[in-house]
């Protein structure tokens, strides 16, 4: 297991932009609210890219497609259907300016067909924030939304936006020693200072102790105290480890195993390069 970065040479963690992406599948008013505050705190631009999938355009100009009314029944007219991620693009350029308003904050708002890419201009500093779960339909049923993918890919922060209640919880962040591990607690300890969130350290349970000594210096100061807990052994020791500190928001390294936290489903996710 590698060793944590000295004190010394632990880095930082500085947004220079907050992007929220948007779809016509999922319900961004949490998303957008979530942006606008982080970039309130920090004082930087707030983004809106609302991504419109060509293979959902391309199929609804088809002959004889239709659409299902969910709430009626009633079946709509294929052509319909780029009106009406239209007027969803309009609806989420109309809440974005606004929550950005409330704040002062500078906003800007880009439609991206076909998917977000370099096009978009997202830079390492950037924060994309997206909502990971889709509007429920059929008595709960709901499709898996592209922005897992996404995140799984991205050369920069990508913060997954999962909770649906207003519960309070700590700020997680499981460490494995590595130096995106380092990158992690440098997002979690300001995250939790900024929100005033207590902090737990969730870490491997073959970490050695010098390794754990290390990142004493940055957690001995805080109030409340840092909880330091160790990952029982194997993808479902890390599960249940970070379920029993029923966080609201997990920071993990890009690379560790979406299994270590896919089963804290009421928990915000940041992911890290």
């Amino acid at each position: 297991m590698a060793a944590a970065t000295s004190e010394g040479a632990r880095p930082g963690f500085a947004v220079r932009r907050v992007v929220v992406a948007l779809d016509a599948q999922c319900d961004h008013l949490a998303a957008i609210e979530t942006a606008c505050e982080f970039a309130g705190r920090w004082r930087c631009a707030v983004a809106g890219i609302f991504v419109v999938g060509s293979d959902l355009v391309r199929l609804g100009s088809l002959p004889g497609i239709r659409q299902v009314c969910l709430g009626t029944g009633g079946m709509l007219p294929g052509a319909d259907l780029e009106h009406d991620i239209a007027a969803l693009e309009r609806r989420a350029r109309r809440v974005l300016e606004d929550a950005a308003r409330r704040i002062g904050a500078e906003a800007s708002f880009t439609v991206a067909r076909g998917g977000i890419d370099e096009t978009t201009g997202l830079a390492g500093d950037d924060l994309l924030i997206v909502e990971a779960t889709v509007r429920p339909f059929a008595g709960g049923f709901a499709l898996d939304t592209r922005w897992r993918r996404l995140a799984a890919a991205a050369r920069h922060p990508v913060l997954l936006r999962r909770r649906r209640t207003a519960a309070p919880g700590p700020v997680a962040c499981l460490h494995d020693g590595s130096p995106a591990a380092e990158r992690a607690l440098a997002a979690a300890l300001r995250l939790a200072d900024d929100r005033g969130q207590p902090l737990v350290l969730v870490l491997a349970d073959d970490l050695d102790d010098g390794a754990e000594a290390a990142l004493a210096p940055a957690l001995e100061a805080r109030r409340p105290p840092a909880r330091v807990v160790r990952a029982g052994g194997g993808e479902a020791g890390w599960s249940r480890s970070l379920a029993a500190q029923r966080p609201a928001l997990v920071v993990v390294p890009a690379d560790m195993p979406v299994g270590r936290w896919a089963t804290t489903p009421d928990a915000d996710v940041l992911i890290l390069r």
